[in-house]
């Protein structure tokens, strides 16, 4: 189930309106629809959604549009499952949190989905000029650092690497940071928020702001010295004071001296 007390998950219905099943199981699902409320509602709004196959053939959309529909359903339903979990008894507390720990399966498998696909390359600098310009500034600067995800260390200032997943530009000496995420696609439920650990304690950094299928975060007024990693967990919308998720997303800086 996702979000709806029904086996037929929200991917089937994605396949359906998009021309993806055998007839017999399309069938199967009309008739079935026809006598479930909660998957009436679902294939109504999937279908405001999704364009016709008919159109989907004579228009010039990427291959890889259905996967990353079928990704989106498998995010809408886990995070609508954590949604109605977190509306029960305090005592429910800890099946939210594996509740929302499915969320980060749902963008780890819209990663997936991306594997093997055509995307266009993304310009940092260019991207942070049009959505931050403030922060296009920390990436020209000499002496800021920057991390990956999935790097041994920090790479060179001003880098032009493909973009990871994440990326983190760091000045110590303007007190500035500016994350960039690519390949998670936002939710009318979840927000996604940044948070820098030290000893122990997580401080917010703030949310996240989506553009496409890239996100960022720009915050200054920082004092990154002490910091030993930055994190990415997914909240209830409006972020939380504290992290309540499993980290999603994280990045351990190196100790500097």
């Amino acid at each position: 189930m996702d979000n709806r007390n029904c086996y037929i998950p929200e991917t089937a219905w994605v396949d359906y309106h998009l021309g993806k099943l055998p007839a017999a199981e399309a069938a199967a699902l009309t008739r079935h629809r026809d006598s479930c409320a909660a998957c009436s509602a679902a294939s109504r709004e999937w279908e405001s959604l999704l364009v016709t196959p008919s159109d989907l053939r004579q228009s010039a959309a990427p291959a890889r549009a259905p996967l990353k529909l079928r990704a989106l359903a498998r995010l809408r339903g886990a995070a609508n499952r954590a949604r109605r979990h977190a509306s029960v008894s305090a005592k429910r507390r800890a099946a939210v949190a594996t509740t929302l720990a499915a969320v980060a399966i749902a963008l780890a498998a819209y990663a997936y989905d991306s594997i093997g696909t055509e995307t266009k390359a993304v310009d940092p600098q260019d991207y942070a000029q049009r959505h931050e310009p403030d922060a296009a500034l920390v990436l020209s600067r000499p002496d800021t650092v920057v991390y990956s995800l999935g790097a041994n260390g920090p790479l060179p200032a001003g880098s032009l690497l493909p973009l990871a997943k994440e990326t983190v530009w760091i000045n110590e000496r303007t007190h500035e940071i500016f994350v960039l995420l690519e390949g998670m696609v936002p939710s009318g439920d979840l927000d996604v928020q940044a948070w820098a650990f030290a000893d122990g304690r997580a401080s917010n950094l703030g949310l996240l702001q989506f553009n496409d299928n890239l996100a960022h975060l720009y915050s200054r007024n920082v004092w990154p010295e002490g910091w030993e990693s930055l994190a990415l967990t997914l909240e209830p919308k409006g972020g939380s004071l504290a992290p309540t998720t499993p980290e999603t997303v994280a990045v351990r800086l190196v100790e500097r001296p």
